[in-house]
């Protein structure tokens, strides 16, 4: 299902940890409204970077694979409304700094994570969590 011009919402569920685990990490119907906003956040980053394509690498997690991963207990990704990326080609830092304090994005979250200065620029991912419209109490999936 395409969400947005350049996101489908397999990419949001992808998971190599539920492959090999078998967990189904199917969304609810339910949680399709804030995906598709989760991802016109992420277009709108895109843009910014010029086009260049954005990959996800952790998006919508079911509760047996945010178990699996190790994931909070109260993850805004159970909920779908975080998505953990990066920008190939661009150094993470630099999407991050510009989220946080040049970009008009409503984030709730917006961390750099495993990110090494002086290294790899691309070393590590974003996380962005924007204002989710039902607060979970642990017991989805």
């Amino acid at each position: 299902m395409q969400l947005t011009p350049h996101f489908t919402l397999a990419e949001f569920t992808k998971s190599g940890t539920a492959a090999r685990k078998g967990i189904d990490n199917t969304p609810p119907q339910s949680f399709e409204a804030k995906l598709k906003g989760l991802a016109e956040v992420l277009e709108t980053i895109r843009a910014e970077f010029g086009g260049r394509p954005l990959t996800i690498n952790s998006g919508f997690r079911c509760r047996a694979l945010n178990d699996a991963i190790g994931g909070a207990t109260y993850s805004e990704h159970l909920m779908g409304c975080a998505a953990d990326f990066e920008i190939i080609g661009v150094d993470n830092r630099e999407v991050y700094l510009w989220i946080v304090n040049d970009s008009k994005i409503d984030f709730s979250q917006c961390f750099l994570e495993h990110y090494q200065d002086g290294g790899d620029p691309n070393s590590g991912w974003i996380h962005l969590a924007i204002p989710c419209p039902t607060r979970h109490t642990g017991r989805i999936g």
